[in-house]
């Protein structure tokens, strides 16, 4: 079509806007599911919460699992950033409790996302991927802040890393039942029995 002597372009960055917008209402629907209490929604569930319809989804991803993988890559940036920032403190013992409120925060914001997504992921191999490499990054976090000396210490590093995990987190807020700060107080208490089994070991071998 031609007007004033000029073609005009198809209307491709409205639509690109357009399939933006209809994404990102699918992909807070499932947000809004999770939190819910669904940690296994359907495609038409998700639809529903994001006002859309079973078509709309489909058209924009392919099953649940594509949904899975964007929801999840979309919450992992904001994720990274948060864990890459340098911890406070003087001392070793400072930042491993710098370490405990920053995770506090980051496994309560992403509770039913990860609960969901772990749920799913033996049978997605990206999910699972996804699993692997934030279980490595949350070893390795703790074991920045472990001096080598306790690292030294397999039994006692690998316990401080278990009491901080998001799983051990997981447990103690929903199976356990407990508030957060009933929760981050168990993990203190492990912190503390743990700082007193080193220390002693220390003075042992002296």
């Amino acid at each position: 079509m031609v007007a004033s002597g000029k073609i005009r372009k198809p209307d491709t960055d409205g639509r690109h806007l357009r399939s933006q917008r209809s994404r990102a209402k699918i992909l807070d629907g499932l947000l809004s599911v999770l939190q819910a209490g669904d940690m296994d929604p359907s495609a038409e569930t998700v639809a529903r919460a994001a006002g859309v319809s079973h078509r709309t989804v489909l058209r924009h991803f392919e099953d649940m699992e594509s949904i899975y993988r964007t929801f999840t890559e979309r919450h992992e940036g904001a994720f990274l950033e948060r864990v890459m920032q340098p911890l406070p403190g003087d001392t070793w013992q400072e930042r491993l409790l710098a370490l405990v409120d920053l995770r506090v925060g980051i496994f309560e914001d992403l509770m039913h996302i990860r609960v969901s997504a772990e749920s799913r992921r033996f049978r997605s191999p990206q999910l699972q991927g996804n699993f692997q490499r934030n279980f490595k990054l949350e070893v390795a976090g703790v074991f920045a802040v472990l001096p080598p000396e306790v690292r030294a210490e397999k039994n006692v590093a690998l316990a401080f890393e278990n009491a901080i995990c998001f799983h051990a987190w997981r447990r103690l807020r929903q199976d356990h039942g407990l508030a957060i700060e009933a929760a981050k107080q168990v993990v203190l208490t492990t912190f503390s029995a743990l700082l007193n089994l080193h220390t002693s070991k220390k003075s042992s071998k002296k």
